[in-house]
C-alpha cells in the first residue's frame, strides 16, 4: 500500500468516525474498517488481539479520552461517534 493510499484511507476513516450519529452510519463505518483491514491498512491480527485492544481502551476510557483530548473523561451516555472511535482505535492498541 502506497503512502498516498494510506493517507486516503486514514482521511476517510477519520472523517466518517467524527460524523457517526446513528446505528446506520456506525454500520457503514464498520464496513469501511473491514475493507481497510482486508486491504492491508491495519496490521494483521487475531480477533483476540483486537478484542484485547478494545477491552484495554474501554477499561481505561477516562484517562484515554483525557490523554487524547477527545473529552474530559468517559461520558455517562456514550454517543455513536465514540463507539466508532473505540472500534477504530482498538486496531492500534492490540
Amino acid at each position: 500500500m502506497t503512502p498516498e493510499e494510506r493517507n486516503k484511507i486514514q482521511s476517510k476513516l477519520d472523517s466518517m468516525e467524527l460524523s457517526v450519529s446513528n446505528h446506520h452510519q456506525l454500520a457503514e463505518f464498520i464496513e469501511e474498517l473491514l475493507e481497510a483491514y482486508e486491504d492491508g491498512y491495519f496490521e494483521e491480527q487475531e480477533i483476540t488481539e483486537y478484542l484485547g485492544g478494545l477491552w484495554g481502551l474501554t477499561r481505561a476510557l477516562d484517562s484515554w479520552l483525557r490523554n487524547t483530548g477527545v473529552a474530559d473523561g468517559a461520558p455517562e451516555q456514550p454517543n455513536w461517534s465514540l463507539i466508532a472511535n473505540l472500534l477504530h482505535s482498538a486496531f492500534y492498541h492490540s
